[in-house]
């Protein structure tokens, strides 16, 4: 695993996106837990460090986790002087320096110092007498430096100041009992006289947007995590204000009740009830960093469990459900997450989270565990071998993120507190935690995948339709991907924020000309209008916003959802990415994971972008590495494991406008895993026209298979695509805008619809029949519906309730639902009838 210059680069601004105003979940209420004198107190007590010294003193990862921590910590030694801060006059908070004659200002650079050195510290004895002084004594030195030079912090952002908190915080917490009754005040003291920075900005008056009230942000996260854990250690301590910790209606807001109502609004707001942080999963990364120790030390503490009721326990459900499948810490990057996760932080912080969690075991396993990259492999490069700020590597030895880590946070302090072994927490298939295709509803994301067990060869693809409204976003609305079979198919560049930079319209000729491109539609499987970059609108993204406590609000791009147990089908209403001017703008996403047969995609567009023609083009960019052909209005992609991709498409219904796929190059130059590289293009282009229906079929068959054959159906009404594989025929038919029906060999009056020929899978979303080749497959007497019929189950919604079915369906059944409720159903030869009584 390698880390290139770009990313270095990339990683020093992580975390900068846009804010708004929402109305954070404000408590007030209730009396705090008695301060103590106990030190340390935030994560662990002074009774419990023998039994992690004697966890330390075993093999496996806690304790190789330790020993990185103290290999680091020598190297702290050496190269980390406190004179260094006392004597800069002037730091340049973007500067890559190198050198121990250089300011640390790093991102997170001196925080991390600070943890390491703290916790190498707390860890070496089981008394302070025992313990390795070196440590401590160079942790406290460093706090009283930077109170000298009143806490530099990188960035100069609200960001900074909220890592350096974290850092001080832990150390402060991890030191204190070493430090002389002098130094105590002195610290104390310099914290205290600089409160307006270290508190009150992060906490009341934050400079940055994105750290005032966005929840969903990042920011909100670092900055109130740190704050929290620097103020929760200094609670009650001499010559601390007491007034910092004021509970009481009646007052002005404190400190202190300002940090308990933001951490809760952060996790309240920033993760999808279902798991998907609103800002991928980089950012997830970097907010929870100092957020979930800060909840940790809460409940510790007796201020109860600022988790529970959100979505934050089902961190490790989604991590694992986007997770390229077989690549380790690869995971499906989408708006500005990029593919490669580095380190071990969140993983460990997943069992901070919850340590039975068997989906956060299977999940480190495969990404920084024996079965991924293995991050605690032995022998490692030894820190202490790597140049100063690890910018890059002596002795003739490989750069190497494994070793040099400073970027990764303090993922070694994590694993060493919260690491939990398999015989301690057996691991589960995520595919036994829930559903295999799931819809994060706040996030507009659908995450589909074939399953967990076959490593390389599952598949995953995802949907997406819906920003937060202000953070990270880029011009990708109703994006798709496809990764699967050992190949990458349907690819985003992922990090590139046009949150972090002027609109393009904007920029002088020379800020164009350097701009990065890849945020911008025509970088991105969406459609892209008369090839224009800003195809989608602006402004669209500030539509979207809504109070998850107030529904009427609520806007559902993604507004009709359909999961089965070997399909799902989801609908997005992409009108607000034109910022409503478009009388209609949709596009479905079906996945097919029959077993036995190809895996499906199928990706329909139905537009009409205004009253005047344009040049409507459908695209999807694939990975490098692969090979595309094109022949008509089909397609086939290549991987080099020779799994094959074989697509169609179809457009408006008739012979006449069929589409000609063509192909193109896109050079990337966002920077992530990718920059540089040239990507192919697969494509169709309208002529210039009112509206456009245009459907797309894809078939995904592994290595050593023959590839699925597609053609086009001719109906009317209606575009229809079939794929044939080892003897058997699945069709998906979307109707026409406006059209009443689909007619001709398929007749349905269903939106979508998709069947295996003479087998039981099937799906027709909001109609009443669905006929093909002279069999019946769906029949609803009453109105309109949506049915699946798919392994052993059967289901049926409808407003109405008086409904009668009748579906095809030759397989054992074993389950009937109408609108969730199971039904009694009848069978007569192949078909089922339902409601009925026996």
């Amino acid at each position: 695993m390698h880390m290139n210059r770009a990313l270095l680069r990339t990683l020093l601004v992580i975390g900068v996106v846009a804010g708004s105003v929402l109305s954070p979940a404000s408590p007030r209420a209730g009396a705090d837990p008695e301060p103590t004198d106990a030190q340390p107190r935030l994560l662990f007590s002074a009774a419990d460090v023998p039994a992690y010294r004697a966890r330390f003193a075993q093999a496996g990862i806690p304790r190789q986790a330790w020993q990185r921590v103290v290999e680091k910590a020598e190297g702290h030694l050496l190269k980390v002087q406190p004179d260094v801060i006392r004597n800069t006059d002037s730091v340049d908070p973007f500067a890559l320096n190198t050198g121990t004659d250089r300011p640390y200002n790093l991102q997170n650079e001196m925080p991390t110092y600070l943890v390491e050195l703290g916790f190498a510290y707390q860890m070496s004895g089981n008394s302070p007498a025992t313990r390795d002084q070196r440590f401590g004594r160079r942790a406290i030195d460093l706090l009283s430096a930077l109170g000298d030079k009143k806490f530099p912090f990188w960035s100069g952002q609200d960001l900074g100041i909220g890592d350096l908190n974290e850092g001080m915080g832990l150390a402060f917490d991890w030191t204190y009992e070493m430090m002389t009754p002098a130094e105590r005040t002195k610290i104390i003291g310099d914290f205290v006289a600089n409160e307006k920075l270290l508190f009150r900005r992060p906490l009341l008056e934050p400079k940055n947007a994105y750290a005032d009230n966005l929840n969903v942000s990042n920011w909100m996260g670092v900055t109130t995590g740190g704050t929290g854990l620097l103020l929760l250690t200094l609670r009650g301590r001499p010559g601390v204000p007491a007034q910092w910790y004021e509970v009481n209606p009646a007052t002005p807001v404190t400190y202190w009740e300002k940090a308990l109502e933001r951490i809760k609004d952060f996790f309240d707001h920033s993760v999808d009830p279902n798991g998907a942080n609103l800002e991928g999963l980089t950012y997830a990364v970097y907010g929870m960093k100092n957020a979930i120790p800060f909840a940790k030390a809460l409940q510790r503490n007796g201020y109860g469990d600022v988790l529970a009721g959100t979505g934050v326990g089902g961190l490790s459900r989604w991590v694992a459900l986007e997770q390229l499948p077989g690549e380790g810490e690869n995971f499906v990057p989408l708006n500005d997450s990029q593919r490669t996760m580095y380190g071990v932080d969140l993983f460990s912080q997943l069992f901070a989270i919850n340590a039975d969690d068997g989906v956060a075991q299977w999940l480190w396993r495969r990404t920084v565990g024996p079965l991924g990259s293995d991050y605690y492999r032995e022998p490692h490069v030894p820190y202490t071998l790597r140049e100063d700020k690890c910018t890059r590597a002596i002795e003739g030895e490989v750069f190497s993120t494994v070793a040099c880590d400073l970027f990764q946070f303090h993922g070694n302090v994590w694993a060493a507190l919260w690491y939990q072994r398999p015989n301690e927490t057996p691991e589960v298939d995520p595919a036994s935690a829930g559903p295999l295709s799931v819809h994060h509803a706040v996030r507009g994301l659908v995450d589909a995948r074939t399953g967990f067990k076959r490593g390389a060869r599952e598949t995953i693809s995802t949907f997406e339709a819906r920003r937060d409204g202000w953070g990270h976003y880029q011009y990708d609305e109703g994006g798709f991907t496809l990764y699967g079979e050992g190949g990458r198919w349907a690819v985003d560049p992922g990090y590139s924020c046009v949150a972090c930079k002027k609109p393009r319209d904007q920029m002088n000729p020379a800020e164009r000309a350097a701009d990065d491109d890849s945020a911008y539609a025509t970088f991105h499987n969406v459609l892209v209008i008369d090839n224009d970059t800003y195809t989608q609108k602006l402004g669209s993204r500030f539509n979207i916003v809504n109070d998850r406590n107030n529904p009427n609000d609520d806007l559902q791009t993604i507004d009709a959802y359909v999961n089965a147990p070997n399909l799902s089908l989801a609908h997005a209403d992409l009108r607000y990415a034109y910022e409503f001017a478009a009388p209609y703008a949709g596009r479905d996403h079906l996945f097919s994971r029959v077993k036995g047969r190809p895996v499906l995609v199928a990706v329909t567009d139905h537009i009409q972008r205004d009253a005047n023609p344009h040049l409507y083009r459908w695209q999807m960019l694939t990975n490098n590495t692969n090979r595309v052909a094109t022949a008509g209005a089909g397609f086939t992609i290549s991987a080099p494991n020779g799994a094959t991709l074989a697509g169609m498409t179809a457009a408006g219904g008739t012979t006449a406008q069929d589409p000609v796929t063509k192909t193109d190059t896109r050079l990337l130059t966002n920077q992530t895993d990718d920059i540089g590289k040239v990507m192919p293009v697969v494509y169709t282009e309208s002529a210039s026209q009112l509206k456009f229906d245009h459907l797309v079929v894809m078939a995904l068959t592994p290595a050593g298979a023959p590839a699925a054959r597609t053609k086009v159906v001719r109906v009317g009404g209606g575009n229809a695509i079939a794929v044939s594989w080892n003897g058997g025929d699945d069709v998906v038919v979307r109707k026409l805008a406006g059209a009443n029906a689909v007619t001709g060999p398929i007749e349905t009056d269903a939106e979508i619809a998709k069947f295996s020929r003479g087998a039981g899978e099937t799906v027709l979303r909001s109609g009443t029949r669905l006929v093909a080749y002279g069999r019946s497959y769906v029949l609803v007497t009453g109105a309109p519906s949506t049915v699946t019929v798919s392994g052993n189950r059967i289901a049926a919604t409808s407003s109405a309730t008086a409904n009668q079915y009748r579906v095809f369906a030759p397989r054992k059944i074993t389950h009937v639902t109408v609108n969730g409720v199971a039904v009694d159903s009848c069978r007569s030869g192949d078909y089922v009838s339902f409601p009925c009584s026996n």
